[in-house]
């Protein structure tokens, strides 16, 4: 799996293996360098309704920038994962499923 990301005006490509997948249920991947592990699980809660965990574990130190902007990119990349996610979710779901 190949991921990219911009930091302070910098693009920054890594690759990560998946090293788990449980369908319908979770997967969690690696970053071959070591900077970043992840795990996604979705947990059904009710008829129509899945809660959606995002665990994200890095190093600042391994990610090059000051440690605080690198926390803050992280925090911005994850709302930012996760809305793309909600738009790709509601984008393939039928009006009548999408209930707050």
């Amino acid at each position: 799996m190949k991921s990219t990301a911009i930091v302070e005006d910098d693009l920054i490509e890594w690759n990560a293996d998946v090293i788990e997948r449980i369908p319908d249920q979770s997967v969690t991947w690696r970053a071959l360098d070591g900077r970043e592990t992840g795990k996604v699980t979705l947990d059904k809660i009710g008829a129509d309704k899945t809660m959606l965990h995002y665990e994200l574990e890095y190093d600042p130190k391994a990610w090059e920038g000051k440690p605080d902007t690198i926390r803050h990119w992280m925090r911005r990349r994850v709302d930012a994962d996760l809305n793309a996610f909600k738009a790709y979710i509601e984008k393939d779901t039928p009006p009548n499923m999408l209930k707050d």
